[in-house]
């Protein structure tokens, strides 16, 4: 006994080892949520906004801007479960000049999808609209010509494309024609055609704001919601507002939703509605943190703003998603604890509160300047796939030097359901990479390429694999079990 009092020092040791090497992948205690190890998508670079995700019958689809050269491009990949990842290809090269970025996809019953992207910069901007077939997606034929809907667009960029209850085509986007605001195109002929004059729907009134982070919804009643964030030339949140239409996509009503506070203020706003309600969760520095209002009217009236969380920071906006037995889920990028964990986080409605967030993927932060394993997940990305997959992807925080795309997924217990459409932007069929988080070094280049090349998806046995940390920690052991034979032979001889 006294030979176990004098080498229990080793055991909190081990304890620590074991605890710090080996807890990088959280799931809930009662082993309830089983993702798939996080992996980084094949040849995705890191470009401008965070790529758009849709999801069609059991394929994922990945809209990104890639490099080619010295000019940039959109590019198109796929996933689908059992195959991984298809190589980026490319569809359309910058029509104008410096920044390009995908901000909207809509993907109809029909298997229309309608792609709205930025061009340009602070001189000269504009918003380009196309559309396809979801089946032909990747082929550069296969997309009417780019078509300039929106002029006088403004960085940073904002836009979304949505249906409205007319059953026009309706782009939003951020722009200056008649002064910093919100500015509206419409096309009743299936994206044929569209308004000659931006129609002003929302003005900012100061030179100074520009709207950002914008994302717009459609509820049962057709009618339109709408919730973004009015910034300042260094990027920090003034307010977030909200906006309905009613019938008439024209004809728009606004209301300050959140006041910022501290430096960073208020922005990242994200908008779902659920069973008659809506939901709207944003950052404020009021302590900096996620905040949520929530109406029981679809806009009419709201309640009181509380804080969700613990967590603290917001690594861009939440991300919703509706699985088939009609449960609400939302990932989000926080920090929680000191030291802080950060991570990609999960957490469901019951109807009255969110539960506690579970950790899809956590660890320290890593910020690595000169190599190519910085961890700090952010920009939620997730779509529902056929009604019981739930695909998750995520960016490392811009903040640090980028380190490419990740994903994973997990079944949910809901019924298999074999048509519906899901997307997500920011506003998310190549098999898997074999890299996995936090430590990751992206493989290749963008390379179009006239034959899919795959990358097989990690079998479901990857969750019984070891994790990084988790190698260590079991290379660490046998060290300290050798340390512990030694001594204990030592105070054998001396006793």
């Amino acid at each position: 006994m006294a030979i176990i009092r004098r080498l229990s020092f080793l055991f909190p040791l081990l304890a620590v080892v074991i605890g710090v090497f080996g807890g990088i992948y959280a799931v809930h205690a009662d082993g309830s949520e089983h993702w798939e190890i996080p992996q980084q998508i094949p040849a995705l670079e890191d470009y401008n906004l965070t790529p758009v995700y849709l999801s069609w019958h059991e394929s994922v689809y990945c809209f990104s801007v890639q490099k080619i050269k010295d000019q940039f491009a959109i590019s198109i990949s796929q996933w689908k479960l059992g195959q991984g990842w298809t190589l980026p290809k490319d569809i359309f090269t910058n029509p104008l000049k410096n920044e390009l970025d995908v901000l909207d996809v809509l993907l109809e019953e029909d298997g229309t999808v309608h792609l709205i992207l930025f061009a340009g910069d602070q001189f000269v901007a504009n918003i380009y609209y196309s559309q396809a077939k979801i089946w032909d997606v990747d082929r550069v034929q296969a997309w009417s010509p780019l078509a300039v809907v929106g002029e006088i667009a403004t960085p940073p960029p904002a836009g979304q494309i949505i249906r409205d209850s007319e059953g026009k085509l309706v782009v939003i986007y951020s722009g200056k024609l008649d002064g910093n605001g919100l500015y509206a195109v419409f096309s009743s002929d299936q994206g044929v055609t569209w308004s000659n004059e931006p129609s002003l729907i929302y003005a900012t009134n100061e030179e100074r704001l520009k709207p950002y982070s914008l994302e717009i919804i459609r509820d049962q009643n057709g009618d339109l919601h709408a919730v973004w964030s009015d910034v300042n030339i260094n990027g920090n949140g003034d307010s977030v507002y909200y906006a309905k239409s009613q019938s008439d996509s024209k004809i728009w009503t606004a209301d300050k939703l959140a006041v910022g506070f501290g430096t960073i203020g208020s922005y990242t706003p994200a908008i779902t509605v659920y069973r008659n309600e809506l939901f709207v969760v944003y950052h404020n520095d009021a302590p900096t943190t996620r905040w949520m209002r929530r109406s029981k009217d679809l806009g009419r009236t709201w309640e009181p703003a509380v804080r969700l969380f613990q967590q603290i920071g917001s690594n861009g906006p939440v991300s919703f998603v509706v699985d088939s037995s009609d449960q609400l889920h939302m990932f989000f990028g926080n920090r929680i604890g000191n030291p802080a964990i950060h991570g990609m986080w999960h957490s469901q409605w019951d109807g009255t509160r969110w539960f506690e967030p579970v950790a899809v993927v956590s660890g320290p932060r890593i910020t690595d300047m000169v190599g190519e394993s910085s961890f700090d997940p952010s920009f939620a990305r997730a779509v529902i796939v056929e009604g019981n997959l739930i695909f998750l992807a995520w960016r490392t925080d811009p903040g640090g030097r980028p380190n490419g795309h990740w994903y994973t997924y997990e079944f949910v217990d809901s019924p298999r359901v074999t048509s519906g459409l899901s997307s997500t932007s920011m506003t998310t069929q190549l098999p898997s990479s074999t890299k996995t988080a936090p430590i990751a070094t992206p493989e290749g280049t963008f390379q179009p390429d006239p034959s899919p090349e795959i990358f097989p998806t990690s079998s479901s046995s990857a969750n019984n694999e070891p994790t990084v940390g988790l190698i260590v920690a079991l290379s660490v052991i046998p060290a300290l079990a050798i340390v512990a034979v030694i001594l204990a032979t030592r105070l054998r001889l001396h006793s």
